[in-house]
């Protein structure tokens, strides 16, 4: 695919997540998002998921966040977005390969990724309204074997993630591996 000689470093700006102030937490917020949680898994596996994406939105004051999943048989081909919410809830469902892919780069490195303007790189990432900033924690199974990501999207150039917003994504990161091994699980 070709990038216009723009490099993947160019847009990648994890490095300011060490220099951003760090808002308060809200304590109650997340009380009552572990209530949402636990409603959420009596119902069905999606809902959990759908619930999570909701919750980071919430959260993380975002315009858009999805889960999308790595096909494990073969995690060179497709990414798939299980659950997605906010402006970029068209995704629900589709795929795209995991060689272009924020999410595939997230799940190599170990952590958490934020980039700004995705789009300048990866041509696919092109919205309306277009994302200004995309935080991508990875997802492991057994803490190892890196399944997938949650992700939020800043659509908004004033709304900046922060370590706060990547604690708040890895804790709903967990819930959402947790509820996928529930989903394997239960089809074995």
């Amino acid at each position: 695919m070709e990038h216009a000689a723009l490099r993947f470093e160019d847009i990648l700006i994890t490095h300011a997540l060490a220099t951003r102030p760090l808002r308060p937490t809200h304590g109650k917020s997340e009380d009552a998002a572990l209530v949402r949680i636990a409603r959420a898994m009596a119902k069905d596996d999606q809902a959990i998921l759908d619930e999570l994406c909701s919750l980071g939105m919430e959260l993380c004051s975002a315009g858009s966040c999805g889960i999308t999943l790595l096909n494990l048989t073969d995690p060179d081909t497709d990414l798939q977005w299980v659950a997605v919410q906010g402006e970029v809830a068209e995704l629900t469902g589709k795929s795209a390969p995991s060689v272009d892919s924020p999410c595939k780069y997230s799940i190599e490195q170990k952590a958490p990724q934020l980039l700004s303007q995705p789009e300048r790189y990866f041509a696919w990432m092109q919205f309306d309204p277009s994302i200004a900033e995309a935080l991508i924690v990875p997802l492991f199974w057994h803490g190892q074997q890196g399944i997938g990501t949650i992700w939020v999207l800043s659509h908004d150039p004033a709304i900046q993630f922060d370590r706060e917003h990547v604690r708040i994504m890895s804790v709903l990161g967990s819930h959402a591996t947790a509820a996928l091994r529930v989903r394997a699980a239960w089809n074995s």
